[in-house]
């Protein structure tokens, strides 16, 4: 479709009986704020809801059930303007959103893989989620012992606090000397482990 009519949509969208338009489907400039609000208002709505809802694709579960326990305010995050180079900022962004390689994601597609089956390659019958990625998995330990040695300094109770708390204080962090070696530690780690499986 034209992008006159994804405007006359996202018109309609708004149903907004307040906005007298002289022209069908072309909104007055006086008009133009009120309905930057209420479209922003409804896309919050949505995203909200998408975030939390766990009735769609049922057998697959919802893509965000990690994003969610971090991310719950629709702002921009800080850490795009902070972090440098792109290749590490890019590891860092699709790992928030689950747009990982890891089993927890992979056995979403292709072949269904149920959550419960989805095995690190690298450790028996442990779960490659975003938990096991960050604090368990033994490919990356001399990596994770180089980036809690840099963390520990800003956050020294870190070493006893479970790995839920520690994801839930980490990731959304937006001091540089949190968020900088965490985004290092997940781009290493990442490349890592695509250098390990295409041996």
């Amino acid at each position: 479709p034209c992008w006159l009519s994804n405007i006359k949509s996202l018109i309609n969208v708004c149903n907004d009986a307040d906005i007298s338009n002289p022209l069908p489907g072309v909104p007055h400039l006086a008009d133009a704020n009120k309905i930057k609000l209420h479209l922003e208002s409804n896309f919050v709505k949505s995203w909200k809801h998408s975030l939390f809802d766990d009735t769609r694709k049922k057998q697959f579960g919802n893509k965000l059930r990690t994003y969610r326990t971090f991310k719950n305010e629709f702002v921009y995050e800080k850490y795009l303007d902070m972090i440098q180079p792109k290749a590490i900022r890019s590891s860092l962004a699709k790992f928030r959103i689950s747009a990982h390689p890891l089993a927890i994601e992979k056995g979403r597609y292709g072949k269904y893989i149920p959550p419960d089956k989805r095995f690190c390659c690298f450790c028996n019958h442990k779960i490659e989620d975003e938990h096991h990625f960050i604090f368990e998995c033994g490919l990356y330990d001399d990596l994770r012992q180089t980036v809690y040695r840099k963390i520990y300094i800003h956050l020294p109770n870190l070493l006893y606090m479970s790995s839920q708390d520690k994801l839930l204080l980490l990731m959304p962090s937006m001091k540089r000397d949190i968020i900088w070696p965490m985004s290092c530690f997940i781009h290493d780690a990442l490349n890592r482990r695509k250098d390990m499986l295409s041996m």
